[in-house]
């Protein structure tokens, strides 16, 4: 899955997480113009333009970090069990960067770390002096984004039914687990299941982001549920013929081919995927 995908399937997510962002950024902001009015000094121009670019530009790093999360989140499928904890890993990991870019970019870094005669490079050389003053607030934001995405995923992955409108104008819920592939044809989608073939008007995109895991994309016409493919085996240029279990053939592309990888490190496992490039794999259940 593409970036833009990304942005694309979960507009709602990260829209929703730059609204929070922008909403704490105007709260600082205000707080900020009122002290200094507090203190009997009238703001000038660039004090106001200094404290709104430094409060306005989490909101970058705030939708940075949201989409970055939700692309990692889908790309490794990772267990929800587990993604507290690599959350939190990630989040150590990154704060001191973001609080870095956060010091360059800003002019009033000394009165704001209370270091008055402070040099904002110079206190970018001592990494320690960054995480232990200005880390532990980018460290709650990316916490926080992080509650947003995995409440937002989460909630997603929790549906188990998949509600369409064929042209006929019937409504039919569908079994996620049922769904076997999802192909484009025209103006129409074919969704084929394992009780019979269903066709929408929806686009593949539209329901894509409701479909979550274990959906794949391997086409851009194209998704496919890896639990019903039968056999897997290259077939030119970087692209896979990809078989499923009702003799249907479809053919992957090349700007997909993360899609490919992981579903053959799930059938066969990363270090045989290493040791033994892999011509055609048969699904041991399907086979």
């Amino acid at each position: 899955m593409r970036v833009i995908d990304t942005i694309a399937q979960h507009r709602k997510v990260i829209g929703f997480s730059i609204l929070i962002s922008f909403f704490l950024a105007l709260i600082s902001f205000f707080s900020n113009w009122l002290m200094l009015i507090h203190t009997n000094e009238a703001p000038t121009p660039y004090q106001l333009l200094d404290i709104s670019f430094y409060f306005l530009t989490p909101i970058v790093s705030w939708t940075a970090i949201t989409i970055g999360m939700i692309h990692y989140t889908q790309r490794k499928n990772i267990n929800r069990n587990r993604i507290i904890i690599q959350v939190i890993f990630i989040a150590l990991l990154i704060s001191p960067f973001i609080r870095m870019f956060d010091i360059l970019i800003d002019f009033s870094l000394k009165n704001l770390i209370g270091m008055m005669d402070a040099n904002p490079f110079s206190v970018l050389a001592d990494v320690w002096l960054v995480v232990i003053s200005t880390s532990p607030g980018a460290f709650l934001r990316i916490l926080i984004i992080a509650a947003i995405v995995y409440y937002f995923l989460l909630r997603q992955s929790n549906h188990k039914t998949l509600t369409i409108r064929t042209r006929d104008g019937v409504y039919h819920v569908l079994e996620k687990d049922s769904i076997c592939y999802l192909q484009s044809e025209g103006n129409y989608l074919n969704i084929q299941t394992q009780n019979g073939t269903y066709r929408t008007r929806k686009t593949l995109k539209s329901l894509a982001a409701r479909l979550g895991t274990p959906f794949l994309r391997i086409h851009k016409s194209t998704i496919v549920n890896p639990g019903y493919i039968r056999q897997l085996s290259h077939w030119r240029n970087g692209e896979y013929l990809v078989v499923m279990n009702d003799g249907k053939p479809l053919t992957s592309s090349k700007s997909h081919r993360e899609s490919i990888d992981k579903i053959m490190t799930d059938l066969i496992g990363n270090s045989e995927m290493e040791n033994d490039p892999i011509s055609a794999i048969v699904h041991p259940k399907l086979a």
